[in-house]
Parts: structure tokens; C-alpha cells; sequence
């Protein structure tokens, strides 16, 4: 009896990581191939395009990528930066820079699905045609909104730029790793689940959205990732997004230790928080008949690649113990060891192609250590991200 219920659970365990490992898997191996379409310029008017900013004690930046954002727009865009609970000088740069600035000042009711919800409503008196969501910290290329705007109108659906974070030359081990990640994530595997027929993630910065469309998205929530839960629901709904790789949007990863740790836990501490959302997804969209929101839930609940991996070879090591002690028959283990290998090996393909000038094979061996010692951290990252809700990146620049 013991040994029959060992073998069902570690089976079961092992079927239900092998589910994340082979999506997981088949997105990295369809974004192998470099070629894709580009989006095609319409001869159709430009529509009504609103850039919205959220911004929580951005003085430091905030000039610079309101800069950047000016130069992507056209002559009729607008440009609002909602200035949520900031105690230093954010709105005062945003007007100084030409935008639009609604300040908001609400102490319980914090994070930037709050500042989004209230910049929409804003916009309501005026309503555009299409919204873009861009960060206060990113630095969209000059043609990256036209390239949302004709990505929304020709597909009629929320759409996700590449969002991509940047190290500076000389950048630690750490940092690498970071890049690496971002890039196999928003990058490889969005492009993967775009020729799959896949909905999309989206990443934070560089969304589109027909006005219908975020007009109706509740958006009053002060979920940590409230980026990937809001592609979620648009999937499941029926609306899932596309990716649009031919709209590129830029940050640079914070120069401190502790801006580095701060952005981490509330990434990763707001993913895991999705992780059960997103299982649940997984059954309203099968409920529904949508096989393709299904399986972008199923993605949605893949963790970040420096847990899977430490997750998937724990996952062996007990497996294996088990059933060398217990004298189990071999299926959980094969199980066990085909769901590391196949996300060791799809990983390992796609960095050789895509991710060694960001990390290096010598630094690749280093990184064994660097994503053992998170792995140990990751339950007191987990605590502080869900305690601390939306809390601005130390960038380690002046005014912070």
C-alpha cells in the first residue's frame, strides 16, 4: 500500500512538471528560427494614440524617458504620466517635459494597477483610439508606438512590444544572469507562443490597447504582476495578446545591489502569486473550448527559469530516493530526469544561439552558484515582495 501510494504521488508530481517543462520547451524551440514577418505600414490615418505613464517617485529618470518617449510620438499623440502618491518633484518634470500630469494621492489604496485605472479614467473625458503603456523607466525606439498602433489595428488585439532590460559593460555575474533571463523570457518565448498561435504575455511596458478594450479591464488592484494577470484574463476572455517584436522597449537594470533585490522580489514574489490564478485559468479557458488561452495560463504558471531549474533537479533527487528506497517501478523517475533534461537541453540550445554575448560559457559555469544561493533566499524574497506591494526600484541615482 505505501509503496502504490509513493508511486501515484511522484508520478503525479512529475506528470504536472512535465506539463510546464514541455510548453516550456516548445516555446524555446519555435523561436529558434531568426525570420519573421514585419508588421506591414498602413495607408490608413494614424488613429488617436494616448501614452500613459504610471509614475511613483520618478524625478530621478523621468526626464530622460519622457524624452525618449516625445521622439516615438506623433505630432497628435498625447502624453499623460499619472504621478501616483509621489513625495518628490515627478510631476513637476512631467510638466516641464510637455506631458499631461494627473496627480494621485491615495495612501491604501497603492500600486500602479491603482495609478493605471485612475490615468484611463482620466482619459475617458477624451477617449483615443488606442493606449500605450509605458513605464517610467523605459525607453521606447522611435518607431515603437507606430509599430503598436498598426499591431492593434491590423490584429484587433491587446498588443506587448519586446520589453527588454539592459546591462551596462562590465555588469556582475548577477546582472548577467538577470539579462539572460529577461531575454529568453520576453524575447524567446513570447516570440515561440506568438508562432504557436499562443496568447502572449504581457511584460509590464509597451502594451497596447484599443480603448474599448482597456476601458473595460479592471485595472483598481494592487497585484504585483498586474501586467501578466491582466494578459491573463484578456486570454481567457478571448482576447489574448499578440507580440509584437518589431516594437523594442528598453530599461536599464538598477546600478545597486539593493535595486537589484528590490525589482527581484517583486517580480518574482508577484509571479507566484499568479501561479495559482493561472492553474485556475487553465480550467475557465478549457470550460470555454479555448485550447490557446489554456495553454498561455499553463505558461503563465511556469516559474522564473532560476527556480524551475533548481525545482525540476530537487524534484529528480527525491524522485530517485524514493524509488531506490522503496522499490518503486522506474516511470516517476524517467519522468523526473525527461523534464530536466528537456528544459536543460531547450535552455541550453537557446543560449548558445541567442544569450552567449550577454553570458559568457566561463560565466555560465559561474552561474551554477548564483542561482543555487537564490534558490536558498527565494522564501524571504517571497515574504518581503508580498509585504512591501509596489515599491520603486532603487536605481542608485540622486533624488531618491
Amino acid at each position: 500500500m505505501t509503496q502504490s501510494l509513493f508511486f501515484w504521488c511522484l508520478s503525479l508530481i512529475n506528470i504536472a512538471l512535465f506539463s510546464l517543462a514541455i510548453i516550456y520547451s516548445a516555446q524555446l524551440l519555435a523561436a529558434l528560427p531568426s525570420l519573421r514577418p514585419k508588421i506591414q505600414p498602413s495607408t490608413a490615418s494614424r488613429p488617436k494614440i494616448a501614452i500613459l505613464v504610471p509614475a511613483h517617485n520618478e524625478e530621478a529618470g523621468l526626464g530622460v524617458c519622457l524624452t525618449a518617449i516625445r521622439a516615438a510620438m506623433a505630432l497628435n499623440d498625447r502624453l499623460l504620466v499619472v504621478a501616483d502618491n509621489c513625495s518628490d518633484r515627478t510631476a513637476i518634470i512631467a510638466r516641464m517635459a510637455g506631458a499631461e500630469v494627473l496627480e494621485r494621492s491615495d495612501t491604501t489604496r497603492r500600486g500602479k494597477g491603482y495609478a493605471l485605472d485612475a490615468g484611463v479614467k482620466y482619459l475617458s473625458a477624451s477617449p483615443p483610439d488606442i493606449v500605450v503603456l509605458i513605464d517610467a523607466d523605459c525607453f521606447p525606439s522611435p518607431d515603437a508606438i507606430g509599430f503598436l498602433a498598426e499591431a492593434t489595428v491590423q490584429t484587433e488585439r491587446p498588443v506587448q512590444a519586446l520589453y527588454l532590460m539592459t546591462n551596462k559593460a562590465g555588469a556582475g555575474l548577477s546582472l548577467k544572469i538577470a539579462e539572460l533571463a529577461f531575454m529568453l523570457k520576453n524575447r524567446l518565448r513570447q516570440r515561440g507562443l506568438n508562432r504557436l498561435g499562443i496568447p502572449c504575455h504581457l511584460t509590464g511596458s509597451g502594451m497596447a490597447f484599443r480603448w474599448e478594450v482597456i476601458s473595460g479591464l479592471d485595472l483598481a488592484h494592487g497585484h504585483l504582476v498586474e501586467d501578466m494577470k491582466m494578459g491573463l484574463d484578456l486570454a481567457i476572455a478571448g482576447s489574448g495578446p499578440v507580440f509584437c517584436e518589431d516594437a523594442v522597449v528598453l530599461s536599464p537594470f538598477p546600478d545597486t545591489v539593493q535595486g537589484l533585490s528590490t525589482q527581484r522580489q517583486r517580480w518574482i514574489g508577484g509571479h507566484f502569486e499568479l501561479i495559482s490564478t493561472a492553474l485556475a485559468g487553465v480550467a475557465r479557458a478549457l470550460r470555454r473550448g479555448r485550447i490557446a488561452a489554456a495553454l498561455s495560463a499553463l505558461s503563465t504558471a511556469i516559474p522564473p527559469l532560476t527556480f524551475l531549474l533548481p525545482l525540476l533537479a530537487i524534484t529528480l533527487l527525491m524522485t530517485a530516493g524514493f524509488t531506490w528506497a522503496l522499490k518503486l517501478a522506474p516511470l516517476p523517475l524517467f519522468i523526473a530526469a525527461a523534464n530536466l533534461a528537456l528544459v536543460c537541453g531547450t535552455t541550453l540550445t537557446a543560449w548558445v544561439k541567442y544569450g552567449r554575448l550577454i553570458l559568457t560559457p566561463s560565466d555560465a559555469l559561474r552561474a551554477v552558484s548564483i542561482i543555487g544561493l537564490q534558490m536558498i533566499r527565494s522564501p524571504q524574497m517571497l515574504l518581503s515582495a508580498h509585504r512591501n506591494g509596489w515599491v520603486r526600484t532603487d536605481r542608485g541615482q540622486p533624488g531618491e
